[in-house]
């Protein structure tokens, strides 16, 4: 009831942001479609969707527990403190509230050229023609994902330990999500937390883009990103901040 985002996002998303850029070189997930379009950034081609390369090094996760209106400001705050990509998880909403929510956050998104990524919901990610759709292990799977989007949507998983990886339809993925890294209040459900040593494992074995989620702030962001991943998602970092 008394949160308020306010500020330019500065404090926090400057210390992470130098952690980041001293730690590593992020791996990119690019255009599928690279040299097929047009000036404008469409296909030259029917049926065919431009992809925007998918930059994880800061990756922002939607909180339930606050207002849209909050929201969309700590979206704004993260963007210009350096936010790479955003994903909108907006569990147990009715879908058309889901589907309101994810044209607002394009609108806001696209002409930053900064990627939307939807949590779960299929069809809102085909509708809006978000960058993908982000798959835990209680959503659809992923082949029908695929089968669902074709091939030129972005997917996501999230992966609580290296077996789970491994079982993974790795193939049909894009990037893969590691959590929880420390322990984390944002899921109820959450697995037992990874540690470093548990996403160090994880980053030996992981040929795709990999991010870290789950109990990560300025305090131990530096931590993880010597392990080696192309990028840390954030959730209570930013939306349960002061002045994010």
């Amino acid at each position: 009831g008394g949160f308020k985002c306010h500020g330019m996002g500065g404090v926090v998303w400057g210390v992470i942001g130098g952690e980041i850029s001293r730690a590593w070189k992020p791996q990119k997930c690019l255009p599928r479609f690279s040299g097929v379009t047009g000036s404008n950034g469409r296909s030259k081609y029917p049926g065919w969707r431009f992809v925007m390369p998918l930059d994880l090094s800061l990756y922002l996760v939607t909180d339930y527990r606050i207002s849209w209106e909050a929201s969309l400001q700590c979206i704004r705050n993260g963007i210009e403190g350096g936010v790479t990509a955003v994903q909108l998880r907006e569990k147990g909403k009715p879908v058309e509230e889901v589907r309101k929510n994810a044209l607002a956050l394009k609108h806001l998104l696209d002409p930053l050229g900064v990627p939307l990524i939807i949590n779960d919901f299929l069809e809102v990610t085909r509708d809006v023609e978000a960058a993908g759709v982000h798959l835990g292990g209680a959503d659809v799977t992923v082949k029908e994902a695929r089968k669902f989007l074709g091939p030129d949507f972005r997917i996501g998983i999230s992966v609580s330990s290296l077996s789970e990886m491994n079982e993974a339809p790795i193939d049909l993925c894009d990037y893969i999500s590691a959590s929880p890294v420390f322990p984390s209040f944002t899921k109820k459900d959450a697995a037992p937390p990874l540690g470093i040593e548990g996403l160090e494992e994880i980053r030996a074995n992981c040929e795709l883009p990999l991010v870290a989620i789950g109990g990560i702030h300025t305090g131990n962001a530096g931590l993880v990103c010597s392990t080696g991943v192309d990028g840390i998602c954030v959730v209570s970092a930013i939306f349960q901040s002061e002045d994010p």
